[in-house]
């Protein structure tokens, strides 16, 4: 088999994707195909299949492979998911936020499931708002958030390039 980055050129080359394109849709930032994943391909999918397995999902999606297909392609076996069981933990939604002409408020509308490991990662006063409107959505993008969705926020943490964000005031509200 030759090389796993030659062959994840060309089939980007086929679907007619730049290396930073490809990047986003795995949800990374426009270089990490080019700096971190191309030079260590290998190395890059061990690692997801264990830590990242949402993102090695995506990055068959983007190059639009099966596992078997991206494992004859590149010569890079991938394991069958191994069954879990996902503990779940529940956070509260506190209101609606708009999406372009929806509507945005406070009030407590229950509470929404998500699993453990986001809580853990993000830490506590983690809150959840049931996104009204459809201006996050389109069906094109691998992120878009549709009407009736819920967004886990976490408060404490500050916006950074490549990650989505909320903020608001009483009168104003934006998400990007």
């Amino acid at each position: 088999m030759g090389d796993p980055a030659e062959a994840i050129r060309k089939r980007l080359h086929q679907l007619g994707l730049s290396q930073a394109r490809f990047s986003v849709m795995v949800g990374k930032s426009p270089g990490w195909a080019a700096a971190r994943f191309l030079p260590n391909v290998e190395g890059a999918v061990r690692y997801m299949q264990y830590r990242e397995p949402e993102t090695l999902t995506r990055l068959l999606r983007a190059l639009q492979w099966t596992p078997e297909e991206f494992s004859q392609e590149t010569g890079i076996p991938l394991e069958p998911p191994s069954p879990e069981i996902i503990q779940m933990a529940q956070v509260p939604v506190v209101g609606v936020v708009s999406a372009g002409r929806g509507e945005s408020y406070v009030e407590p509308l229950g509470h929404v499931e998500v699993p453990q490991e986001i809580v853990a990662r993000y830490g506590d006063g983690l809150f959840a708002l049931r996104v009204s409107g459809d201006s996050m959505f389109c069906e094109e993008l691998p992120y878009a958030i549709p009407p009736g969705a819920y967004v886990v926020v976490a408060p404490h943490l500050a916006p950074s390039l490549g990650t989505w964000w909320w903020c608001g005031t009483r009168s104003t509200t934006w998400a990007t």
